[in-house]
């Protein structure tokens, strides 16, 4: 890539990085990733609904995660510009390829070629060892947790609850008292089961 063009792709970087910088003082004006303490502006800190401190936590950490892909942008411009200043830039950080300059025309800040970036997102993490899974599990059993022998369980669904309070229930046949043609009226008022032409029989002459 000759001078030129390496002038223009690091002034590129320099107003995406400028863009992303706006960006972030947009988000902390909107109170987007301020922290959840500041936020409240109520005396306690402990609300009478319990949902109003799940809700603003989940905004909080939506907000930090946004933040967060936007910080890691700037690291990758950073490190494209210090890859213009080296004479590595465009160049795929795994197979060494030249990255075409449309790609790089998109996406400036682009470490890896169209290839090899398709290879790291299909890539399929490995099985939590033992050693890194949280020590809750040690007392959790099911549904709350999974059996690593188990891939094929599905978790605990609406006929698995049933089965576990089904235990419970001292109306022995109770369900079956119940007969086919009673199902569709087991619900429904008595006086709208009345049809038109029973209504009109009971009507004066």
């Amino acid at each position: 890539m000759d001078k030129s063009k390496l002038n223009y792709f690091k002034e590129k970087l320099l107003e995406e990085k400028k863009d992303v910088y706006k960006l972030l003082d947009q988000m902390s004006d909107n109170d987007t990733i301020t922290p959840l303490v500041e936020r409240n502006t109520e005396l306690s800190y402990y609300d009478n609904h319990g949902a109003d401190n799940g809700g603003e936590l989940n905004d909080l950490l939506r907000g930090l995660a946004l933040e967060g892909n936007e910080k890691s942008i700037i690291g990758k411009i950073d490190r494209a510009i210090r890859d213009i200043e080296n004479g590595d830039y465009g160049v795929c950080k795994v197979c060494g390829k030249i990255i075409p300059e449309e790609r790089l025309e998109f996406i400036p800040y682009a470490e890896h070629c169209v290839s090899c970036q398709s290879s790291i997102n299909e890539a399929v993490p490995e099985d939590i060892s033992d050693a890194a899974r949280p020590v809750e599990e040690e007392v959790l059993g099911r549904p709350f947790r999974l059996d690593r022998d188990s891939r094929d369980y599905t978790g605990f669904d609406v006929e698995d609850s049933y089965q576990a309070v089904a235990i419970y229930n001292d109306s022995d046949g109770f369900y079956d008292t119940f007969e086919d043609d009673d199902i569709e009226n087991r619900y429904v008022d008595p006086m709208d089961l009345i049809s038109n032409e029973q209504y009109r029989r009971q009507l004066p002459d």
